[in-house]
């Protein structure tokens, strides 16, 4: 009972950071369009197009963490996305690896813990 409570807690405080960073990713936030310009190109893709399709992945994991059955893939869609953030903080920015750090353990615990 108690880890269900805290997996479902740690689901509803992933859902809220990635859907506010993913709702200003696909919103052009002159914040996120700034850091998206400052990362170097990415085959296949130019730095919007990035941008939005790294916001849309995040939405689309908010909505599969509140789905029991899909919960376990939301949270490895994440954990993917956090392993691309905290290599982009550190190799690009040089700095500022902490949150993605954090959220990266947040997700993967709940990928083991909705397996």
């Amino acid at each position: 009972m108690l880890l269900n409570l805290l997996t479902w807690a740690i689901i509803f405080y992933l859902v809220y950071v990635f859907g506010k960073a993913g709702y200003a990713k696909i919103t052009n936030d002159p914040m996120m369009v700034g850091a998206f310009n400052m990362i170097p190109p990415v085959p296949g893709f130019d730095n919007d197009s990035f941008r939005k399709f790294t916001g849309g992945i995040e939405l689309l994991s908010c909505v599969f963490l509140v789905v029991p059955p899909l919960a376990a893939f939301g949270g490895l869609l994440l954990t993917c996305t956090m392993i691309g953030a905290l290599l982009t903080h550190w190799l690009v920015f040089k700095g500022g690896y902490e949150k993605p750090a954090v959220l990266l353990v947040l997700s993967l615990i709940v990928t083991v813990l909705t397996w």
